[in-house]
């Protein structure tokens, strides 16, 4: 049995970073890590993602899906999606 681990950010470097990390310690060599370019600011990127997951685990089946907005905001004034939705708290943890 094995897992895979699939991050999906905006930025590659420090989710490879992590990847990384992963693979040398992972007790399953055969386990599969990937990195996907994702904005989840917008949420019908977040629902794309979420669809190509549940396709690409349809057989093998998908454990988990974990979601988070990556941040806080600073103090600054609002600060909105072309969706409308507010860009530090608009996405938060699903499973």
């Amino acid at each position: 049995m094995g897992a895979n681990v699939t991050i999906a950010a905006r930025r590659a470097e420090p989710a490879e970073l992590v990847l990384e990390k992963m693979r040398e310690i992972a007790a399953n060599k055969a386990a599969g890590f990937e990195f996907v370019r994702l904005d989840a600011s917008l949420i019908k990127n977040v629902l794309e993602f979420a669809d190509q997951m549940q396709k690409k685990y349809e057989t093998t089946g998908l454990y988990a899906l974990i979601l988070s907005h990556g941040g806080f905001g600073n103090g600054s004034p609002r600060n909105e999606t072309s969706e409308g939705h507010e860009l530090y708290y608009n996405l938060t943890e699903t499973i």
